[in-house]
């Protein structure tokens, strides 16, 4: 419950409605869960353990599993992904236990694409720590690795997979992505507005004001082009 904003959710059944006073924003239908997302990994724990807020549009995959600006306290306002206990203590995963979970987050989008699962598939994951941030091709190399080999080469080359993280310091980078199979960007903006950047996302702004995520975007749709190939939040 958000007590500073005027936006209701009412649900009756499967059916929510969302309003702002006597206004009807939208209205929807509460998605049926997924009959095999309680299948075991080879690890033995269930497919939700590692895609925890997948969904019938989009599988995040992650790169990081905790936010430097949340353990910081500047992290985003509104936001608390990162507010479970492993994140709290796992300031910085490294690499050969981002290769291990790689490989299990592969593992599980094999078995939602196999049951026919077809949308986004995100990199993500929380800010990470200035001094990690040069080498974050690494990490991306190293899911996508994990996704190719679960997938086969055929299959991974049909999957819509975007990149959700901070702006590259150098833009260029950006073609580093589309040669690793990245065929799209999303670049959170989070608010229009400078102030109100500072404002809520403090952390994202002490990086880089928000001109420099509004033309990372701008340049985004010149390497993989407008519309689902270029959004933002």
């Amino acid at each position: 419950t958000n007590k500073y904003s005027r936006l209701e959710l009412t649900r009756d059944g499967d059916h929510v409605t969302m309003s702002d006073g006597n206004d009807v924003l939208v209205t929807g239908f509460i998605p049926r869960r997924f009959e095999w997302i309680d299948e075991k990994l080879s690890n033995g724990l269930p497919i939700s353990t590692v895609l925890p807020v997948m969904s019938a549009e989009i599988i995040n995959v992650v790169f990081t599993l905790s936010c430097m600006n949340y353990a910081s306290g500047r992290g985003c306002r509104y936001c608390n992904l990162f507010a479970n206990p492993l994140s709290k203590k796992l300031l910085m995963l490294p690499l050969n236990v981002l290769e291990s979970w790689a490989g299990y987050q592969a593992e599980a989008v094999r078995v939602a694409v196999d049951n026919g699962w077809d949308g986004l598939i995100s990199l993500s994951g929380g800010a990470l720590p200035p001094a990690h941030r040069k080498k974050y091709l690494d990490r991306i190399e190293i899911v996508l690795d994990a996704l190719r080999e679960a997938l086969g080469e055929e299959t991974f080359a049909k999957q819509r997979v975007i990149y959700n993280n901070y702006p590259p310091e150098n833009f260029s980078e950006m073609y580093d992505w589309k040669k690793f199979g990245i065929n799209g960007a999303s670049i959170d903006l989070e608010v229009m507005d400078p102030a109100y950047f500072a404002a809520i996302c403090p952390g994202k702004h002490a990086h880089r004001p928000l001109e420099h995520w509004k033309r990372a975007q701008e340049l985004s749709v010149e390497v993989f082009g407008p519309y689902a190939n270029t959004t933002g939040f």
